[in-house]
């Protein structure tokens, strides 16, 4: 006999939801620094995320940010599709 039972949890019970870091301007208008700034131009459906290509930059606000970490997972709407990235070898400083 198989359990086909239904646990409904919270979400919140089972993984941490944020949002990604704000910006009042473009990555590219940010001085270089220590933090790796993913975007979704740095992320594909075919391949890992290369950390090489992704800009190290100075976060401009004292906000404090909510780092990424190995097995993190990077959600993207556009349009229609809604795409999931998991992260593997995250540097210690990246959002």
């Amino acid at each position: 006999m198989s359990n086909d039972a239904i646990f409904v949890r919270d979400l919140k019970s089972v993984a941490r939801v944020a949002s990604g870091y704000p910006l009042r301007c473009s990555v590219d208008e940010l001085s270089s620094g220590d933090v790796y700034f993913v975007q979704l131009k740095n992320v594909s459906v075919d391949e890992d995320l290369s950390w090489q290509n992704v800009p190290k930059v100075t976060l401009p606000s004292k906000r404090e940010p909510i780092w990424l970490g190995n097995h993190d997972i990077l959600f993207a709407a556009r349009g229609t599709k809604t795409l999931a990235y998991p992260l593997a070898n995250t540097p210690p400083k990246a959002v």
